[in-house]
């Protein structure tokens, strides 16, 4: 009865739920259970805008639908599992002034930003597959043409997901984020350079066992992006890239 008039849903689902929703509006529930944004995104995008805004109970329930792509509320009485298959967005300032790192603007103390990037769990950032940092463009480059225009992207896309149609045909997975572990081996083949450097930045970085793994998935879908039928260095170098916040020394 969420739909309107009961219509039949023809459009993946956009959710931006504002950074003062409660927890419950954002996972669930309530005296009378029903669905909460990470669930109303299933099989569509959930953007969370000023993440670092949200309250950090709230970013730490992201955690299970972000690895079960589900979410189990506990009651006193019932236990419900609602789907929350979603792609998960989101957008942040790095301090709480907003300027950081234009040191000439920004008037955060170091201290008060680590305050204010720790609403982030390890574990939490460990399911996220990519965390980049972006910076004002200059009037030259937005000036400047464009290298690869959208309708060129949308191609490449297409493309690759063509060959993750072929790769996974007749098995119950449709996308490289959904390779299991123990599948890995078989769908994610690896140049002994490449496998090199991803060893070496892990054993550098300190990271998961899961981040590796990801680091693995995304790389496979850099190489159908790039139309490369073995993951080679420049794939595992741009997957490692857009690690940002496994950087030890990012503040």
């Amino acid at each position: 009865n969420q739909l309107p008039d009961y219509e039949i849903i023809k459009h993946r689902p956009f959710r931006a739920p504002h950074h003062t929703i409660s927890h419950l509006g954002l996972t669930g529930g309530g005296i009378h259970p029903k669905p909460g944004e990470i669930s109303l995104a299933h099989l569509g995008v959930l953007f969370l805008d000023e993440l670092l805004e949200f309250n950090k109970q709230s970013l730490e329930m992201l955690r299970q639908p972000l690895e079960s792509h589900s979410i189990t509320l506990s009651r006193s009485q019932m236990s419900l599992t609602y789907p929350a298959r979603f792609l998960f967005l989101s957008a942040s300032n790095p301090c709480p002034c907003g300027y950081y790192p234009d040191t000439s603007r920004c008037s955060c103390s170091l201290q008060s930003i680590k305050k204010y990037l720790s609403k982030l769990s390890a574990p939490l950032i460990d399911r996220v597959d990519i965390h980049l940092e972006t910076h004002v463009p200059t009037l030259k480059e937005l000036e400047a043409e464009e290298t690869l225009s959208s309708g060129d992207m949308i191609k490449l896309v297409l493309k690759a997901h063509q060959k993750q149609n072929d790769r996974f045909h007749g098995t119950t997975i449709q996308y490289n984020s959904q390779i299991p572990t123990q599948l890995l081996s078989t769908y994610c083949p690896i140049t002994p350079n490449a496998k090199t450097l991803l060893n070496e930045w892990f054993e550098t970085t300190n990271v998961s066992i899961r981040v590796y793994d990801k680091i693995l998935r995304l790389a496979r879908t850099i190489a159908d992006v790039d139309d490369y039928d073995v993951i080679d260095t420049p794939q595992i170098a741009e997957a490692i890239h857009y690690r940002l916040l496994d950087r030890q020394f990012w503040i």
